[in-house]
């Protein structure tokens, strides 16, 4: 709901507004790192859970107009196998400074941010 009401203010298209909204959440992300402040953090962490609430419903729009519905199924059992296997890794790797845990994480956040970005300037969407 809140997004909504800012998204609608802002003449952009879906790509640009979540390319904004994803580099919020890694800048969010990465207050970790370099601080200890638990205050900061905290409110680091509330605006990081807004771009996540963000997200999903951004996907599910985005898959409903990129991905045909009879390719729907295949596209997601392949990028499934990445998935598991990144995480898999990291749990593997067993990492417990916290601050390479969260680079990590604010680090695949940016290329999703990157990602988002790129898409947008190779693909026409009507909203």
């Amino acid at each position: 709901m809140v997004f909504h009401i800012m998204m609608s203010k802002w003449q952009l298209n879906l790509f640009q507004k979540s390319a904004i909204i994803f580099f919020i959440g890694t800048i969010a992300l990465t207050t970790p790192i370099w601080t200890n402040n638990l205050t900061l953090c905290l409110v680091a962490f509330i605006i990081f859970e807004f771009t996540v609430g963000y997200y999903w419903p951004v996907m599910s729009t985005l898959k409903g107009h990129l991905i045909s519905d009879k390719n729907r199924a295949i596209s997601y059992n392949i990028f499934r196998f990445p998935i598991n296997f990144i995480v898999s890794i990291v749990l593997l790797l067993n990492i417990e400074q916290q601050t390479i845990q969260f680079t990590i994480c604010s680090g695949l956040t940016l290329i999703s941010t990157i990602s988002m970005f790129l898409l947008g300037r190779n693909t026409t969407f009507n909203e």
